[in-house]
């Protein structure tokens, strides 16, 4: 046995093949696309180093060809020996190299055709290696623009399946994005480097003598305006800049307007924004900072693009993608898709909430929204979404309704696969849709029939009951309990006359009957909600609603509410930010400790500090709201001051009584148990366990607490307290 070093890297393949002179030849490939040849005794006969197409894969020869042995065969050889030139041998007598010409593949998607006389290689195919990070479809012809991380740009004929143009920038200049502009004339294509370029969509040549370099990241998204006015582009760094058109002929046909930065988290997308009634169009961006920026474009100057309004569009979740809509609502309105598996329309004119619906399957989150073509005589419109997996079509209007919404799993992940969709575009005659993303490196074309959706909604229930169905019965029954309950506390519980028969509540209620049935708005909600009843018809019938019903009611509840509640450790977090604190001198990490006990667990915070940090932050309580709330938790009182009670508060009784409660420190089991008095409920029977484990309150109140002289603090009156 022999040992040789033929490569200095990994070898990857290695074959046989005929050879003339030596009769045999090996062939090896390895992972830097070196591909060598040795005779039988292992010394080098020639190589190809100047492929740079990756590691090699395969090496396949031809089967019939010069080195055939049959006598025509030889007779055809010796005439092109004589009459061609083929490499010479890297041995001392420097014979002529002669093999079989052959294909090469490598793991970069490369197919090459090597002909060793003269030592021409031609690429076969190109195909992606990397993620295809982007998508664009012509606004007017079967055209698909491709591009990846590879640096690979490829212009495909969707309905023929063929490659019209491509040229590759190779991998040291990846691509992030791509997009058609509204004539289909250019396209634009950022790059990691932070660089755009706008080119020519036939030739794929560049349109300006230089690209935009004004990127300090990598371009994450790019767009242009409807009116083939404007180009923006978004980069990893949180700034916008805007590209204008020139029609000035000894000028580029463009050229940079300006650039800002307004975000100060990853900007997550960018949108031109018009209806068919503007003439104009608008620019939004929104990030994960929560918020919505509106550019001044039409006033843009060099070196100066400035911000028109800014606008917080949500409290707590991250605002992923957003889009314009079909034209099947009178009002100009803006999607939005959350984190929290909503969807939400917003006013272009004031960007209040009109309307918050549920996304479905539950929990999931689309990242990519896009409306389906139509024209307004249409009798229905749809909207494209994307999750990570998913493909969706969603009918509209949107009321989040389960049964206008049909899903495929498109790229599967988690324990499914290992795709995960990035990129999403459509056919301009809304018949196609087109998904890429993840390791897989392929771009998917989907068939889309929207008369099957609609004839399903069409022939179904009545809307009510597809909403009754989301719910269980015991619970819809409660439902119905408090909102008749609510109708007698607006015409007051002590009333002896004659009652009003009703099937409406103020929309002041609203947010009574949803924290009585469990669901706890924040005060951002409550007013989203009474702005989305408000405006419901005030586009059709330019009249405000003040009033809603049981069914629209249901219907809010079954949109609003979270799919999966708080978790224990969603708290559990929570203390642990609460309760670390860093020391501005040493910078190290601080933590509340309980002198009494000898193993401390670590998330511990007084309630001072606890009920000071609400007082504080977010949608801070004042003092007053904060022991109203207190005392209801801890069963002072049952209805906290509201019109049901005959008497009013009694402020130092209510102090006395929820100091004597609580414990020295809160912990966030103690702060689960005995502030908000719940329980667990089961993660797989949440809905059947809802009366057998359902969050309720303790039945024992501190007003019933006998007073002693012992401090109410000490370790042996919380443990009882604990313990009860």
């Amino acid at each position: 046995m022999k040992l040789i070093q033929i490569h200095d890297k990994p070898i990857t393949f290695i074959t046989v093949t005929r050879c003339r002179l030596s009769n045999y030849s090996i062939a090896t490939g390895d992972t830097a696309g070196a591909i060598k040849f040795f005779d039988t005794n292992y010394r080098i006969l020639f190589w190809y180093d100047n492929l740079n197409s990756g590691p090699i894969a395969s090496i396949s020869f031809a089967q019939r060809g010069i080195l055939d042995e049959s006598a025509s065969s030889e007779w055809r050889s010796s005439k092109l020996l004589d009459s061609t030139e083929y490499p010479q041998r890297a041995t001392i007598a420097g014979e002529r190299f002669v093999v079989e010409d052959f294909m090469v593949t490598t793991q970069h998607g490369a197919m090459i055709s090597v002909t060793v006389d003269g030592s021409f290689s031609k690429f076969i195919k190109r195909e992606n290696h990397e993620e295809v990070t982007g998508l664009s479809t012509h606004p007017s012809m079967p055209h698909l623009a491709t591009c990846s991380l590879t640096g690979l740009l490829k212009v495909f004929d969707y309905k023929t399946k063929k490659v019209i143009r491509m040229k590759n920038y190779g991998p040291d200049d990846p691509i992030q994005t791509c997009c058609y502009n509204a004539t289909g004339m250019n396209l634009a294509v950022g790059f990691v480097s932070g660089h755009l370029r706008i080119l020519d969509s036939i030739t794929l040549n560049d349109v300006t003598p230089e690209p935009f370099t004004y990127g300090r990241g990598a371009i994450t998204h790019v767009d242009f305006d409807p009116f083939n006015q404007y180009c923006a582009y978004a980069d990893s760094a949180f700034t916008t800049t805007l590209v204008r058109a020139s029609s000035v002929p000894d000028k580029a046909p463009w050229a940079h307007a300006g650039r800002i930065r307004v975000h100060y988290r990853k900007i997550t997308d960018l949108l031109f924004y018009s209806t068919p009634r503007e003439k104009q169009s608008r620019l939004f961006s929104i990030g994960e900072d929560r918020t919505l920026v509106e550019y001044d474009i039409h006033v843009a100057t060099k070196n100066d693009l400035s911000m028109l309004a800014r606008y917080r569009i949500e409290q707590m979740f991250t605002p992923l993608c957003m889009s314009s809509l079909p034209p099947h609502y009178k009002e100009s309105l803006l999607l939005v898709s959350t984190g929290a598996s909503k969807l939400k329309l917003f006013s272009t004119s004031s960007f209040t909430l009109r309307k918050l619906v549920a996304a479905y399957p539950t929990s999931i989150m689309f990242h990519k929204v896009k409306p389906l073509p139509s024209s307004e005589s249409d009798s229905a419109h749809f909207l494209l979404c994307m999750s990570d997996e998913r493909l969706s079509l969603v009918m509209l209007p949107l009321d989040g309704d389960p049964l206008k919404c049909t899903n495929i799993i498109a790229h599967p992940s988690g324990h499914r696969g290992t795709g995960k969709a990035s990129a999403l575009a459509v056919s301009h005659d809304g018949r196609y849709v087109f998904t890429a993303g993840g390791p897989d490196t392929c771009v998917h074309m989907w068939g889309v029939n929207t008369k099957i959706l609609e004839d399903r909604v069409k022939n179904s229930c009545e809307v009510k009951r597809r909403f009754y169905d989301l719910l269980t019965p015991e619970f819809l029954n409660e439902l119905k309990d408090y909102f008749y309950y609510s109708m007698l506390r607006t015409q007051g519980l002590k009333c002896m006359d004659t009652r009003r028969t009703s099937f409406t509540i103020p929309i002041s209620e609203i947010s009574f009957v949803m924290r009585a049935i469990g669901y706890y708005p924040s005060e951002d909600d409550i007013e989203n909600i009474i702005n989305e009843v408000k405006y419901s018809k005030f586009a059709e019938t330019g009249l405000y609603t003040d009033e809603v019903d049981l069914d629209t009611l249901i219907q809010m509840y079954c949109n609003y509410r979270p799919h999966n509640g708080t978790t224990y450790k969603e708290i559990c977090d929570a203390f642990e930010h609460l309760c670390h604190v860093q020391d501005s001198d040493t910078g190290q990490s601080l933590y509340f400790r309980d002198p009494r006990e000898a193993v401390q667990e670590m998330w511990r915070i007084p309630p001072e500090f606890l009920f000071g940090y609400m007082q504080s932050f977010g949608e801070a309580l004042t003092e007053a709201e904060m022991l109203e709330n207190l005392a209801v938790l801890l069963g002072a009182f049952h209805e906290g001051g509201r019109p049901e009670m005959s008497e009013p508060n009694k402020q130092d009784s209510l102090k006395l009584a929820v100091d004597l409660y609580l414990p020295m420190f809160l912990t966030p089991r103690t702060f689960v148990q005995r502030i908000l008095g719940m329980r667990s409920c089961s993660a797989t029977h949440i809905e059947g366990d809802y009366y057998a484990e359902k969050l309720r309150i303790e039945e024992d109140t501190p007003s019933k607490l006998t007073a002693t002289s012992e401090d109410p603090r000490d370790m042996k009156n919380v443990d009882a307290q604990t313990e009860a």
